[in-house]
């Protein structure tokens, strides 16, 4: 079982500290993920022993408290995890992409992004003015 987590597990990337908290958040929700359906599975097996509903579930020996696993479980497990694995890879593409200053897309605010294109604006008519006025003063004093 670690074997097939490590192989859908990503591969550490040292370009920066975002990813290594990704992979742990990815790691982490794939571990869940497969708790939730081993649970659900012996759940499942509780009710239905309790039920008497003896199927080919059962386990053969003596023990009785551990249920066999069979290959349409473990085929189960791996359907999720490659759905599991499609969406993190899907996510990750969304939160990647980077504007022409190689800052994320979703890491500054539109408003914000538009807010900063009027300023610079505002600033540029005023140096504009303020040329202007300059030049109003010379010709002002040069009259005199």
């Amino acid at each position: 079982m670690l074997n097939i987590l490590a192989q859908t597990a990503p591969v550490a990337q040292p370009s920066s500290n975002t990813d290594y908290l990704t992979q742990i958040g990815v790691a982490g929700i794939v571990i869940f993920m497969v708790l939730q359906m081993v649970l659900k599975f012996l759940k499942e097996m509780k009710d239905r022993k309790e039920r008497g509903d003896v199927g080919g579930a059962e386990p053969k020996t003596d023990t009785g408290s551990f249920p066999t696993i069979t290959s349409q479980n473990v085929s189960d497990i791996f359907k999720g995890l490659g759905d599991i694995k499609a969406l993190v890879h899907d996510l990750h593409m969304w939160h990647d992409v980077r504007d022409e200053d190689h800052v994320f897309a979703w890491y500054v605010r539109k408003s914000f992004s538009d807010s900063i294109i009027k300023l610079n604006k505002a600033v540029a008519d005023l140096a504009q003015g303020v040329t202007k006025l300059n030049e109003a003063l010379k010709n002002m004093t040069e009259e005199d």
